[in-house]
């Protein structure tokens, strides 16, 4: 069975370390497939970052979704026959969330949501579910209870609303994992993107303000993207080297066949010799530390260790064979 890619990982966004774990995904699965089709696995790889970002904009709608949810009970409350007190004398403080108030007239935001024609109306019993998990959470208890309104409570809230009820909400998973299989693995890091965007509204933006866009790096006036770059060279330096590359850890490997390493961490070696070799403007420490944290979460408990003792072996062969080459100072030995 493929190895698990639903953990969480940390990320700002789309950083370079969850660039790598996409490559990595994709990697993994080229190589296990019989039928090697690799303009079809390139095309996957970059829809598959693409998607992440739907994703993102599928959960700042949901979270929208939960207001509508909540003012619909207050106004059927208001409207009963015989209301109580508390029923015409609502805590309207969550529903009118000065951060989701600019959140729902952002013209970005609702460019996307209208792109991907997103409409929760046939998930309402997960949105209850969901409310009545929000409405027992701490987080909500004391935002509701503070006696107190300021945008950076605001801000707050929603960062702690994410983590303590978005983040366990296994139904939302599970319908999200239905729609499209990937965004499984990806859920966790979208928390992660929910908290930026959180953090970074300002009370003095309006409906124009931007969100976060998909990679961290600008397109420039050729429309090229530098971290969609990083991605397209790494995956087409490991895939049409792969033989040379292979040869290279496999001379490096004592005490058991080189097919009895597991493929997991073949790949991340392989990828991390690519930047080596390939990406001159790459800290060789960046490029160990990167995936040496990949290999803890990704691979088996040694692993991280295995890859490091095989990292530092070859890095020193390709030094001394005047294959390492940076630009820059100092990024030989950083």
């Amino acid at each position: 069975m493929p190895p698990d890619f639903g953990l969480n990982v940390l990320i700002d966004m789309l950083t370079r370390r969850f660039l790598r774990i996409k490559v990595l995904q994709e990697l993994y699965a080229y190589s296990s497939e019989t039928a090697e089709d690799y303009a079809a696995a390139e095309k996957t790889l970059l829809q598959d970052i693409h998607k992440v970002y739907d994703l993102y904009i599928y959960q700042l709608s949901y979270i929208l979704e939960l207001i509508d949810f909540v003012s619909k009970r207050i106004e059927e409350a208001r409207n009963k026959f015989y209301p109580t007190y508390e029923d015409l004398n609502p805590n309207t403080k969550f529903i009118e969330n000065q951060v989701l108030q600019q959140l729902s007239e952002n013209r970005s935001y609702k460019r996307h949501r209208d792109r991907l024609k997103i409409n929760w109306a046939d998930q309402q019993d997960i949105v209850r579910k969901t409310y009545f998990r929000l409405r027992d959470s701490e987080a909500y208890k004391n935002y509701m209870e503070s006696g107190k309104r300021s945008f950076n409570e605001d801000k707050d809230f929603l960062v702690n609303m994410v983590r303590e009820v978005i983040l366990q909400d296994e139904l939302l998973q599970n319908f999200y994992e239905e729609k499209y299989v990937n965004w499984a693995n990806d859920f966790d890091g979208t928390i992660l993107m929910l908290e930026k965007t959180f953090r970074n509204f300002k009370k003095e933006d309006d409906e124009y303000a931007p969100l976060p866009q998909l990679y961290t790096a600008p397109y420039d006036e050729n429309n090229r993207n530098e971290d969609e770059e990083f991605v397209k060279k790494l995956f087409r330096n490991v895939v049409f080297n792969s033989k040379e590359l292979d040869e290279m850890v496999s001379q490096h490997i004592t005490n058991w066949d080189f097919e009895r390493v597991a493929l997991m961490d073949v790949i991340l070696i392989k990828m991390a010799i690519s930047e080596f070799l390939k990406f001159e403007t790459i800290p060789i420490k960046v490029t160990m530390n990167e995936y040496i944290e990949i290999a803890k979460v990704f691979s088996t408990p040694k692993s991280s260790i295995f890859i490091n003792g095989m990292l530092d072996k070859l890095l020193s062969e390709l030094k001394e064979a005047g294959k390492v080459k940076k630009v820059g100072r100092g990024l030989i030995n950083n």
